[in-house]
């Protein structure tokens, strides 16, 4: 009997323990959750220059005090050793914020339990203000030129990366079940006319209805497999349709553009990929190198425009290994938060990848990892 009363008395004072893992916690999802959705793009504050030093500092704080996996340690190691073979400065920042994410991930699930407390007040803040801003955000943008007279879009300027960062809200919403922000999310299906958002939509709302029929399958399966799976065969599509159909020059604007699959806005994305990959066969130092800040203006000189594909585009930027590597790390990331209860939000990402460079870049990357560590409210 006095055992079951200790543990009570135990559970009871750690209800209300505030640790420096939640502190960490809530105030990385803040920061991220911030710079997606509240900071305008292209206000030229470098804030990365003092917030990843000051993340890095306390994680390093709280891995003084606590064990993690060697095997993480080693992993990050590797990533960073990756990163500095390239020689781009980018390229070593996002392993630096990877490795953070990583072994803070290992940190927060302590025998595979999740050792984090969440303020369930404090997180309905952030959902709180970061629907304002994008209410405001739309309301500021609307009727903006794009496919229809009623067009509007976030900050960043582009409907396609609106629809990102729409979704990640809506994944934010359904874990916290704020409806405010779920509603928002679908009316934005109109107001950006993104086919790339729309559809990812589509297989979010499949994979969450057919889940659990589903989840014997994706067990067997992981992050890493599936988007170099899904990459593979649309490098082979984009052969068949450059070899043996050919782009159109077909267009198509309005709502009927979300069920539109042949026009050229869509084909030409295939073409990219297709001339990126011969680039790379004859140019292997490209290959595994990459070209950092300059890829663009490569990119732009052969193709027009930067390719449409965030594999590719790391690629090309960051060299194969590194791409491979931070992929890879990724995966192991979303293995430790429960792969099999969260693929439903991860594969849509993955599906936005195929058609839109820069999606798990540092900002998105880090948000998506940190709300589904959130237990969804029932």
């Amino acid at each position: 009997m006095s055992i079951r009363t200790e543990n009570f008395s135990q559970l009871h004072e750690r209800s209300y323990y505030i640790s420096l893992r939640d502190v960490f916690y809530h105030a990385f999802l803040f920061y991220s959750g911030f710079i997606l959705f509240v900071l305008p793009t292209g206000t030229g504050i470098r804030h990365a220059l003092f917030m990843i030093p000051f993340f890095a500092g306390f994680l390093g704080l709280l891995l003084l005090k606590h064990k993690i996996s060697l095997f993480d340690f080693l992993l990050s190691g590797i990533l960073l050793i990756s990163s500095f073979l390239t020689g781009h400065y980018d390229t070593i920042t996002d392993a630096i914020v990877f490795s953070m994410l990583l072994l803070f991930v290992s940190l927060a699930y302590q025998r595979r339990e999740l050792s984090i407390h969440f303020n369930y007040g404090l997180i309905l803040l952030f959902c709180w203000l970061f629907f304002f801003s994008l209410v405001y955000q739309l309301i500021q943008n609307f009727g903006t030129f794009g496919y229809w007279e009623y067009t509007s879009k976030l900050y960043v300027g582009d409907t396609n990366f609106s629809g990102l960062y729409m979704l990640l809200f809506l994944f934010f919403s359904v874990r916290c079940k704020f409806w405010p922000g779920i509603v928002l999310s679908l009316i934005s299906v109109l107001l950006f006319l993104s086919r790339t958002y729309f559809l990812a939509l589509t297989v979010f709302f499949l994979l969450m209805y057919f889940r659990d029929f589903l989840a014997p399958l994706v067990r067997r399966l992981n992050f890493f497999v599936i988007i170099m799976t899904l990459n593979i065969l649309l490098l082979v599509y984009a052969f068949f349709v450059v070899t043996q159909m050919g782009v159109s020059d077909f267009s198509v604007r309005g709502f009927e553009r979300l069920f539109s699959f042949n026009d050229r806005s869509a084909l030409v994305r295939l073409e990219f990929n297709y001339i990126l990959f011969y680039r790379f066969i004859n140019d292997p130092i490209f290959l595994f190198v990459g070209e950092g800040q300059r890829f663009g203006e490569i990119a732009r000189g052969l193709l027009g425009n930067v390719p449409h594909n965030t594999l590719f585009n790391s690629v090309g930027t960051n060299g194969l290994f590194f791409s491979v590597m931070y992929l890879w790390v990724l995966s192991v990331i979303f293995k430790k938060i429960d792969w099999v209860s969260n693929f439903a939000y991860i594969i849509p990402v993955i599906f936005y990848s195929l058609f839109l460079h820069g999606i798990f870049n540092q900002g998105f990357a880090i948000f998506l990892v940190l709300i589904l560590m959130i237990p969804s409210k029932k």
